[in-house]
């Protein structure tokens, strides 16, 4: 019966091992078992040939030196002036940059005129744009982002956990301006009044609080669009359900301090 040879054998002096998955080495194409398959397994004498080398192939790219005196400046592309025909930086490319001898005066002056008249145009609008406290959004607008704010705000919000979850309101109270933090969120009961609702974020945040002695500067709640104070007997549930101006829970009031007297929230507080 004929003898299968089935495999090759290594091509190591020292190993001879019959492989029957041999492998090819693609440096010196000799066939090696699998401990001697890589170069450095079998010593390879080919292993240096077929490594490519892009360095040594690379050409170095041809750069344009800026022209200015002192300046290191290279480009990978030629930048020219219009009017001395000389290579610049790109930081050096404009006239006046670079001192330009023959750029002719109208083109000197020329810029910088139609420069400062658009810097003042650009100042013109930014003034005559209202101040972003005193846009009221559409009652549709303020309804949406109070429905998507109160989604995130029962997360977060503190309050009195005892009050029933059906009569749970949800702000963002904007805090008085001497305070570290600026704004947190908050929930109180609908059946509260107004005063009690001032005087339980006053004492959880521990503000001042002189509302009781006359002639002394009041805490007051306000309208977050309108900067009208609340009627301190005026019950959370009424201030949801009026038409003109009304609350949404998930939306925002403001807590500040004023004169005694005054209703109306000072544009600097």
């Amino acid at each position: 019966m004929a003898e299968v040879l089935i495999g090759k054998h290594c091509e190591v002096h020292d190993c001879k091992q019959v492989d029957f998955l041999p492998f090819t080495c693609d440096g010196c194409s000799k066939v090696f078992c699998l401990e001697h398959r890589s170069k450095d397994g079998h010593d390879c004498t080919e292993v240096d040939n077929n490594i490519f080398d892009p360095s040594a192939a690379r050409e170095p790219a041809e750069t344009y030196a800026c022209t200015v005196a002192g300046c290191r400046g290279k480009e990978l592309v030629p930048v020219r002036c219009k009017f001395c025909s000389h290579m610049f930086c790109l930081s050096h490319r404009h006239g006046p940059d670079h001192d330009c001898i023959s750029m002719p005066p109208s083109e000197k002056t020329v810029p910088m005129a139609e420069t400062t008249k658009m810097v003042k145009q650009i100042q013109d609008r930014q003034q005559s744009k209202p101040s972003c406290k005193k846009v009221l959004k559409t009652e549709k607008a303020r309804k949406m982002a109070a429905k998507v704010a109160l989604m995130k705000m029962k997360v977060h919000a503190q309050g009195d956990t005892g009050i029933p979850q059906i009569d749970r309101v949800h702000f963002e109270v904007t805090l008085p301006a001497r305070c570290k933090c600026s704004h947190k969120p908050f929930f109180v009961s609908a059946a509260w009044s107004v005063g009690r609702v001032v005087d339980w974020l006053a004492n959880i945040n521990r503000l001042e609080n002189h509302n009781n002695l006359q002639g002394a500067e009041k805490l007051r709640l306000f309208h977050p669009n309108t900067s009208i104070a609340f009627p301190m007997d005026s019950k959370m549930r009424v201030l949801l359900e009026r038409e003109d101006n009304p609350l949404y829970s998930g939306g925002e009031v403001v807590l500040e301090y004023v004169p005694d007297g005054s209703d109306q929230l000072e544009e600097n507080s």
